[in-house]
């Protein structure tokens, strides 16, 4: 029962690639997918085959054909990287949920929620837990940070679709990885792993993002839809909503012409800006009130005619015309629709 070896026994890879299947696999049954349970509901809750020296070169991968994990010896033997250890073993548990694992966008799915699940096994006790197979990638970064990849870049869908499943995947890792911030890591695994049995074939990403809104249905009666909106929202997987406004919310005296503070509800965290356009829908109905207690008109209005209007002893008086003559004040006044407009006066 004791399996120490020194990094340079083929031994020791053995030991790495055991040990953190084997946890892996518990920590998905504490989830509640075991086979102890009825009905049985386990992913991948039996032995699975590896080959921690697989061959020489720098890569890893899980086989269909075999239904095998194989990892590379090239570079920092990939068997020495936990991370590459569990994001290996998250493609056997996808295809285990999905057997139909292909096509369209399920590979950057796939690699992004590899990428996930093994940012958050470790996240814990990482000095960068975004980071991904710091130890692994010692073999060709030159400068730290050592990463392969991180699950919380900044990238968009459709604009920064590459083709590349890794990359693609960074997306799809960054929805999971900012639902794990706001929900925790328990309830944000097990949406992540519950959604993949609601991928239909070929799904896109977009695909991923209602499958992960119908897991939530389904385990907690839909509770964390707006969090998972937020985060979908944030990638482009889903439709921008529109900010709710909550300030003026009704009640309100706006003045045409004049600055009004606005506020909504809060949605700054995503990467979009807005444009605010205000109508008048609403019956004004109001008195205005001027003072004509200067020498001269106030702002606003304009006087005409033969004998223009002016200000005396405040009040606004119309110029002494003859036959044939007038003399006019003149105020613009927008309407925001049909009624009436209705003054005093003084003769």
């Amino acid at each position: 029962g004791d399996f120490r070896y020194s990094p340079d026994d083929p031994r020791f890879e053995e030991v790495m690639v055991y040990h953190y299947i084997d946890a892996t696999q518990r920590y998905v049954q504490s989830l509640g997918y075991s086979n102890a349970n009825t009905p049985p509901n386990g992913i991948r809750d039996r032995a699975t085959l590896v080959s921690p020296h697989w061959f020489e070169q720098d890569q890893s991968f899980y086989s269909v054909s075999d239904d095998s994990l194989h990892f590379g010896d090239g570079g920092m033997q990939d068997a020495e990287d936990p991370d590459i250890i569990v994001h290996e073993y998250a493609h056997a548990l996808t295809h285990d949920q999905v057997p139909y694992w292909s096509g369209s966008g399920m590979e950057a799915i796939g690699e992004g929620f590899s990428d996930y699940l093994a940012a958050s096994r470790f996240a814990s006790t990482s000095v960068d837990p975004a980071c991904i197979a710091e130890w692994d990638s010692r073999a060709y970064v030159t400068t730290a940070p050592y990463c392969l990849r991180r699950v919380d870049r900044d990238r968009q869908y459709p604009v920064d679709v590459t083709g590349d499943p890794h990359t693609d995947g960074e997306i799809w890792s960054r929805v999971l990885w900012d639902l794990r911030q706001h929900l925790g890591a328990s309830t944000a695994d097990t949406l992540a792993l519950e959604s993949n049995f609601y991928l239909p074939p070929a799904a896109s990403l977009t695909d991923a993002g209602r499958a992960l809104l119908d897991a939530d249905a389904n385990l907690y009666d839909g509770v964390h839809e707006p969090t998972i909106r937020q985060a979908l929202m944030a990638r482009g997987l889903v439709a921008l909503s529109a900010p709710r406004l909550i300030g003026p919310d009704g009640g309100e005296t706006l003045k045409p012409g004049a600055m009004a503070p606005m506020s909504w509800q809060d949605g700054s965290n995503l990467p979009v800006t807005y444009d605010v356009q205000v109508s008048l829908d609403a019956n004004a109905v109001g008195t205005r009130q001027d003072r004509f207690d200067g020498s001269r008109l106030p702002e606003g209005y304009s006087a005409f005619g033969n004998e223009p209007w002016r200000v005396e002893d405040g009040v606004a008086r119309a110029g002494e015309i003859d036959h044939s003559q007038s003399s006019s004040l003149v105020l613009p006044v927008d309407v925001a629709g049909p009624g009436q407009l209705s003054f005093r006066y003084r003769v």
